[in-house]
């Protein structure tokens, strides 16, 4: 199996590391397919001379502009007019309380080189720049798409170190092992090296959009999901251990027990990504098959690989709590014991406080914003916002929706939960209850 993933990481590798080369972050990446924006922005990339890079650049003073604040707008704008083929003669607009002064300026030298744009707009920050107390911004879809996209080649170096960061420090409390929490780790890593692959290949074959927000997300899942995947696998391995003597026969029987709950949990998780495709905006189109490919890699890696590692590792991976054959593990109360055990005492009450919680929370769709605003539709922005709604959301469907409500109803509905499975028609075992002796 070792030898099989290293062949394959192999032959992934060339493509892997191309996936940058094909991401783009233009603003109709992230636009809905069928608006009219989007179309008529596509038609002027086709169109010679429609690959215009538009900026503008905003001159202000909060007392109002000076005289001899215009004459420096006028003469910074005539070096960047110099120095740069622009499409027509920049002319100020001001504005009405005398405060701000606009030059808009285009010019169509970089055409559709990215290099070349941000070449441009970094040249115009560096020709327009403030002085004596006049503020000088540059702006327009030109410096929006060079920010957007220097964000963006940022991004990828933060994210995957703060993801790998936090997936650490999580493993190392929960493992309690100085040596195992590296195992799930490495297969993570792998197994986003894959995804990077993979998702080139299907650039390159069916035209699937790579954004950074795609990207991005992508690598988030494969880390969350295949963490995931692993804590079930290494606790239910940890079980087998101390029932079986052979590494090889408690790891298939950790997998034979746990595999098909991976698979059913992976397979809604890639169905819900899949969905996506029938969404409007080109940015979450573009999302479903990342995100999918991200999950389904994750699952390969933590269902062939860690199990490889740990078997080839044995029982000392768990060092200090090394799982002995034979032995026991050490009662304690846990927090999710206790709150198990509340809910299945009354699980009705817990339902119904539950139901009336959710539904408080929910209350604040009604007060959502109306249309987003441009500032806020940039991938980034979206990728924070998703980003806290689902860490919400997660914590949510832990702490309360599986622990407390799945719980619960299930209690109040019995063996009833199993229906139509051959369990719900086995009889509830009857509880006897001695009595005690009265005194006289």
């Amino acid at each position: 199996m070792l030898a099989l993933w290293v062949g394959v990481l192999a032959v992934v590798s060339p493509f892997a590391a191309k996936l940058a080369d094909v991401q783009r972050d233009r603003v109709t990446d992230y636009r809905p397919a069928n608006a009219d924006s989007t179309q008529v922005a596509e038609i002027q990339d086709r169109l010679p001379g429609g690959e215009t890079t538009e900026l503008v650049l905003v001159y202000h003073r909060d007392g109002g502009l000076t005289a001899a604040d215009k004459a420096t707008a006028r003469r910074q704008v005539t070096e960047v007019a110099d120095r740069h083929a622009l499409s027509a003669k920049p002319r100020g607009v001001p504005s009405e309380d005398g405060t701000t002064l606009m030059y808009p300026v285009a010019s169509n030298a970089p055409g559709t080189d990215e290099e070349k744009r941000d070449a441009f707009v970094d040249d115009v920050r560096e020709l327009a720049h403030s002085e004596g107390g006049l503020s000088v911004e540059v702006g327009g879809p030109g410096a929006l798409a060079t920010d957007a996209a220097q964000v963006y080649d940022a991004l990828g170096g933060p994210l995957l170190y703060t993801t790998v960061g936090v997936v650490a420090v999580l493993l190392i409390l929960i493992y309690r092992s100085p040596v195992l929490w590296l195992v799930p780790l490495v297969v993570a890593c792998v197994a986003d090296y894959l995804s990077m692959g993979v998702a080139y290949g299907l650039n390159q074959a069916f035209g699937t959009s790579v954004s950074g927000q795609s990207s991005g997300i992508m690598t988030i899942l494969v880390f969350g999901a295949g963490t995931d995947y692993a804590l079930l696998l290494v606790s239910r391995y940890r079980e087998e251990l101390r029932r079986v003597e052979r590494p090889y026969d408690a790891m298939t029987a950790a997998l034979r027990g746990c595999g098909p709950a991976v698979l059913a949990s992976s397979g809604t998780v890639a169905a819900g990504l899949l969905g996506l495709l029938a969404a409007d905006l080109n940015s979450n189109r573009g999302m479903g098959p990342l995100g999918t490919v991200g999950v389904l890699c994750a699952l390969v890696a933590m269902l062939t690989l860690l199990p490889a590692l740990l078997v080839l590792l044995g029982r000392r991976v768990f060092w200090p709590l090394v799982p002995a054959y034979g032995s026991t593990p050490r009662a304690r109360r846990s927090l999710f014991a206790a709150m198990g055990t509340s809910a299945g005492r009354r699980p009705l009450t817990v339902l119904a406080g539950g139901a009336v919680l959710l539904g408080t929370l929910a209350l604040g769709t009604l007060n959502l914003p109306g249309a987003v605003k441009e500032q806020d539709s940039m991938g980034l922005v979206q990728l924070v916002e998703l980003g806290f709604v689902i860490a919400v959301g997660v914590l949510l469907d832990t702490f309360l929706v599986r622990t407390y409500l799945v719980t619960s109803a299930s209690v109040a509905l019995g063996r009833k939960v199993w229906w139509p499975g051959r369990l719900s028609k086995v009889p509830e075992p009857e509880v006897t209850r001695e009595r005690e002796p009265v005194g006289r």
